[in-house]
């Protein structure tokens, strides 16, 4: 069993961490292509904003989003096709935080409770 929990553990962890840095990975990388030297200069800012915040959450060890959506607003100011993007993290904010995150800690409680067990039996 313990080789199973890993493995879905492991598996709900890749899934969560794609819904978080893919939409703004595509997005954003997408809105530098198309931006022109303003536009790169504001993403760049944006960017530089993004990055204090980690560090600061880091530090506190608070949840990461506020800096997707800081990310969201550089990207918004450039592609001005605000609907999709919108949308697309709004799915992957509902699913991430709803179902694969909360299906990682479980998996994550019963590997742990599942190394245990082995251990007490050998």
């Amino acid at each position: 069993m313990t080789q199973t929990y890993r493995k879905r553990m492991i598996v709900f962890l890749v899934l969560s961490a794609l819904c978080l840095f893919g939409p703004i990975s595509f997005y954003f990388t997408r809105a530098f292509v198309l931006g022109d030297t303003a536009q790169k200069l504001t993403l760049g800012a944006t960017f530089a904003v993004a990055s204090i915040l980690f560090i600061i959450n880091l530090v506190m060890k608070s949840h990461l989003r506020s800096i997707f959506w800081v990310l969201l607003l550089g990207v918004y100011s450039v592609l001005h096709s605000y609907l999709s993007i919108i949308v697309v993290f709004a799915l992957t904010t509902f699913a991430e935080e709803l179902i694969f995150f909360p299906l990682f800690r479980y998996y994550k409680t019963k590997l742990t409770i599942s190394k245990e067990i082995d251990k007490r039996i050998t």
